[in-house]
């Protein structure tokens, strides 16, 4: 069976995830995918009783049949293309604290199932001090104390994000090799991040 190539990018609210991600398909023919949308697709189609996605998401056994859905979605897209990119945070903010973007067991059972799939990795980085400029420029955040509280947020979400990355790469490792980098993504460096990961893609070890 052809090895069909699942890229997940991973990163910080604004970090750049989907602009890279939508070129990078472009120039590959892939299918994308985001989080930002299959996420509160799944919890609308599956008419979540909680009062709220963020709410939903801290639910063990509501996320377990949101992650399900979605799994299964993604299983269907590799019957009609060789690669998704995907585009989704490895952690996300509910409304009392972080879950991972997908649970361990979910995703073990996924490549179990799904052998033919291999998982290629990456993290955007922004540094802190690149958090702090862009929000407080941004003119739409004139409140200096939200400007102060959002870039804690974000920097929370960055050590998160950062720690659940490689907790995938762990357990996902016990189960097939991964490959996995990690990226800084400044102002400008669109088209060689694309060329990057475009040489990691045809890489004999990850073909």
């Amino acid at each position: 069976m052809t090895i069909k190539k699942f890229v997940w990018i991973g990163g910080v609210h604004g970090v750049g995830k989907s602009t890279l991600t939508q070129a990078l398909a472009r120039e590959t023919y892939a299918a994308y995918m985001s989080s930002g949308i299959a996420f509160p697709y799944a919890y609308r189609k599956l008419g979540s009783p909680f009062g709220g996605f963020f709410q939903a998401i801290e639910n063990p056994e509501f996320l377990d049949k949101l992650e399900y859905n979605i799994l299964e979605e993604i299983e269907k897209t590799f019957s009609h293309h060789d690669m998704i990119i995907f585009d989704g945070h490895y952690s996300i903010k509910a409304k009392n604290r972080f879950v991972s973007g997908f649970q361990e067991k979910n995703i073990v059972n996924f490549l179990e199932k799904n052998n033919f799939v291999t998982p290629i990795l990456y993290l955007l980085n922004v540094t802190p001090e690149d958090i702090f400029i862009r929000i407080n420029t941004d003119p739409r955040d004139r409140n200096k104390e939200y400007v102060s509280r959002k870039i804690n947020k974000i920097q929370e979400h960055y050590y998160q994000e950062k720690q659940t990355f490689y907790n995938f790469i762990s357990f996902i490792n016990s189960i097939t090799p991964v490959f996995h980098r990690e990226i800084n993504f400044g102002e400008g460096e669109l088209e060689t991040h694309v060329r990057e990961i475009l040489e990691d893609l045809c890489q004999r070890r990850i073909a």
